[in-house]
């Protein structure tokens, strides 16, 4: 189990789970291998074990409603971003990551926002949904519980589990950002196309 997360700015553009803390890392101009798309081995989770421990989780949303995670799991593309108020990058992927949800609104997919950070307080939270127009559940985290479980690491960080409750990819929203590199536009979307791959029963691929 994962000691509390504490975030440090000096690595917000690059850090990693130390000594057990899980910290933050935001990606602005540089990027590293998290950011990446990465379609998740088969053996990241045990589909039956795994899905049963994500049914058992409940976390309250920003608002103070307890929010089952096994509500989400009726979704035949169950999509976990975690985000933080002070990461740059989450910032200014809240929005997008609406629009995502809007252009999925009409299919099985479920967006769900998760804030897994101690210091984030819930005002600080529920500032950053409003301000971002997030409309999809945004998670307090602060035990690590579903950070720990889905073994995220980075924010903003997104993890996509198929029908079946498997873990099919995590890995960056697009390719705006990565190492060394800042485009003005992303060319690839990395997180949509993996949802489409879920959508049809797929796993996705770096090579779309």
């Amino acid at each position: 189990r994962w000691s509390p997360y504490h975030y440090n700015k000096s690595q917000c553009f690059g850090g990693s789970m130390v000594s057990g803390k899980f910290s933050v890392v935001c990606f602005v101009v540089f990027g590293i291998c998290c950011m990446m798309p990465i379609p998740a081995c088969a053996d990241d989770t045990s589909s039956d074990s795994f899905s049963k421990a994500l049914a058992e989780v409940s976390l309250p949303d920003c608002y103070g409603k307890d929010r089952g995670l096994a509500e989400f799991q009726k979704a035949e593309a169950q999509v976990y971003v975690f985000l933080g108020t002070e990461c740059p990058l989450a910032k200014l992927y809240a929005t997008r990551l609406q629009k995502l949800a809007e252009r999925f609104k009409d299919k099985p997919v479920s967006i769900v926002g998760v804030c897994s950070n101690v210091q984030d307080s819930l005002t600080e939270i529920v500032a950053y949904t409003n301000r971002s127009g997030i409309q999809f559940p945004m998670l307090v985290d602060n035990q690590q519980k579903l950070a720990d479980l889905l073994k995220a690491t980075r924010t903003p960080e997104a993890i996509v589990l198929n029908a079946k409750g498997e873990l099919v990819y995590r890995g960056r929203i697009d390719d705006q950002f990565a190492i060394s590199v800042a485009k003005k536009t992303p060319s690839r979307e990395d997180l949509a196309l993996a949802i489409e791959s879920a959508l049809k029963g797929e796993r996705p691929s770096p090579d779309h």
